[in-house]
C-alpha cells in the first residue's frame, strides 16, 4: 500500500511561469494547460473509497492535493478536505498564495505541512515568473500564517524561494520576510517543470532562442555534472508513490505532463488495485528513456542551498561584517549548527581558506559534541579568543544584525566578526 500519494484535484492554474507547463506563458505552449480541468467532489469521494477498499493506500496515507495546479483554485477545496478527514486520511497543501483561504481548526487537524511558493521577493521576479502583485502574495501569507496558527496548527509551514540568476540579491529578503511570520525557509534552485520540457532542454530538441532564454535565468550548468553522477543502481523513489490527474488518471510519476500522452499514463484507477499498479509501472518503457538522461536522478535530488553553495560558491564572498571587505582566509569558529552553517562547511571550508577551529553553538551544550567534525562549543570560548574571527552563518540579514548586537552587546565579544554574501 501507498503512504504517500499524489492526487492533483486542479489540472488548472492561475500563474504565468514560464519554466512550468502549466504556466500561461510556458516555452511549452498550451497544449497540457488546455486539457486542465477541476476534479468533481463525487469523483473524489469515490476515487478515496476505492483506494482504501482495494488496499492501494493506506489508512494513514499522506495525500498531497496537488501537482501541476492550483488547489487553492478549487471552489470545493473546504470539502475534499472534509472528506479526507472523514476517511482518517492526512493532507499537504502548497499554493502559489494567490487566494487567501481560511481554515478552522477541524479542518486544519489531518494537514501536515503546507508550502508557500515563490519566486522571488520583488516585484521584478514576479513580473518574470508567477505574474501576480507581489504586495498582495505577502499580505496573503501573513493573513494565512496567522488564521492557522488561530486555528492551532502547528504543524511545517513552509516558504519555498525558488532561486533563478536574477532574483539571488532577493535571498536575504525572503529569509527575513520567513523569520518575521515565524514559518520555514526553504530555499532552492527553480528547475523546469515537466517532463518533455526538461528533456527537450537535456536533448538540444528546443529551439536555440529557448535554450537560451533558459540558461540566462535558471541554473543549468551543474545539469550535465549531475547526469554523470548518477548511480547506476539508482531506484527511482516515484514506484514507491502514486501519482493521480484530476481525471484519477494513474500517472507513471508526478513529472508526467498530459503531453506524454499514452507513454506516461497507467490507466484508470477505477479499474486497477494495488497490484495491477505495481505490475503496470513496472512495464512503462519510458522510464528507460527518463533514466538514460537522468532526469528520475536530478528530479529527486533537488537543489537546495547546501548543494547550491557548493555548485555555485564563486556566486558567494566572505565580508567583514563592520567594513565589509572580503575575508580570504584565518582562524575562525562558525556561529551556528544549522543547514547554512552545514552549506559553508562544505563549500568555502573544503577550499582550505579558513581554518576552523570549532561551531558556536548559542545555548548550552553538553560535551563532545561534533558539528561535522568540529567540536561544538559553548558561546564563552569566544572570550578566550578574542583574535580569532566568528561567521555567521545564516541567510536572513536580520539575524546576522540580530546575533552580531548580541554578540557585541549581551557577551562583550571583540572577535572580528564576517558574515557571507552574494556577489551581485
Amino acid at each position: 500500500m501507498y503512504k504517500r500519494i499524489y492526487f492533483d484535484i486542479s489540472g488548472v492554474c492561475n500563474a504565468h511561469c514560464r519554466y512550468c507547463v502549466s504556466g500561461k506563458d510556458s516555452i511549452s505552449g498550451s497544449e497540457h494547460r488546455k486539457q486542465g480541468k477541476f476534479i468533481d467532489i463525487e469523483t473524489f469521494s469515490g476515487a478515496i473509497t476505492h483506494m482504501l477498499s482495494k488496499k492501494i493506500i493506506a489508512p494513514d496515507c499522506e495525500v498531497i492535493l496537488y501537482s501541476w495546479g492550483e488547489p487553492f483554485l478549487h471552489k470545493d477545496l473546504k470539502m475534499i478536505i472534509d472528506i479526507l478527514n472523514r476517511n482518517e486520511l492526512f493532507y499537504s497543501l502548497s499554493t502559489n498564495a494567490s487566494i487567501c483561504i481560511s481554515f478552522n481548526e477541524e479542518q486544519i487537524s489531518r494537514l501536515k505541512n503546507i508550502t508557500f511558493s515563490m519566486p522571488g521577493f520583488s516585484q521584478d521576479s514576479y513580473d518574470r515568473i508567477h505574474g501576480f502583485k507581489f504586495d498582495r502574495i505577502k499580505n496573503n501569507i501573513s493573513d494565512m500564517v496567522l488564521s492557522l496558527r488561530s486555528s492551532r496548527y502547528t504543524g511545517p509551514i513552509n516558504l519555498a524561494y525558488h532561486i533563478y540568476k536574477f532574483n539571488l540579491h532577493e535571498i536575504s529578503l525572503a529569509a527575513n520576510f520567513a523569520k518575521e511570520v515565524c514559518i520555514n525557509f526553504v530555499p532552492s534552485l527553480a528547475y523546469l517543470n515537466g517532463y518533455n520540457m526538461f528533456r527537450h532542454f537535456l536533448t538540444k530538441a528546443m529551439k536555440p532562442n529557448q535554450i537560451e532564454v533558459i540558461s540566462t535565468e535558471v541554473f543549468t550548468e551543474h545539469l550535465g555534472k549531475m547526469q554523470r553522477q548518477r548511480p547506476t543502481d539508482y531506484i527511482c523513489p516515484q514506484f514507491e508513490r502514486l501519482s493521480i490527474d484530476e481525471s484519477c488518471n494513474v500517472l507513471m510519476c508526478c513529472g508526467m505532463e498530459k503531453t506524454c500522452g499514452d507513454r506516461g499514463l497507467v490507466g484508470d484507477l477505477f479499474k486497477m488495485d494495488f497490484n495491477d499498479i505495481q505490475e503496470r509501472k513496472r512495464e512503462m518503457t519510458i522510464c528507460d528513456e527518463c533514466t538514460s538522461l537522468a532526469i528520475d536522478y536530478i528530479g529527486h535530488n533537488a537543489i537546495g542551498i547546501v548543494d547550491f553553495l557548493r555548485l555555485y560558491g564563486e556566486l558567494f564572498s566572505i565580508v567583514d561584517y563592520d567594513s565589509n571587505e572580503k575575508q580570504m582566509g584565518g582562524d575562525i569558529y562558525v556561529y551556528g549548527t544549522g543547514e547554512t552553517a552545514d552549506a559553508l562547511f562544505g563549500s568555502f571550508f573544503n577550499n582550505k581558506l579558513f581554518n576552523v577551529n570549532g561551531v558556536i553553538h548559542g545555548q548550552s551544550v553538553e560535551k563532545n559534541i561534533f558539528f561535522r567534525g568540529h567540536k561544538v562549543e559553548n558561546i564563552d570560548v569566544l572570550k578566550n579568543n578574542p583574535s580569532q574571527k566568528v561567521l555567521i552563518a545564516s541567510l536572513s540579514s536580520k539575524s546576522i544584525d540580530e546575533i552580531y548586537h548580541m554578540l557585541r552587546r549581551e557577551f562583550k565579544i571583540t572577535n572580528p566578526i564576517i558574515k557571507f554574501e552574494i556577489n551581485i
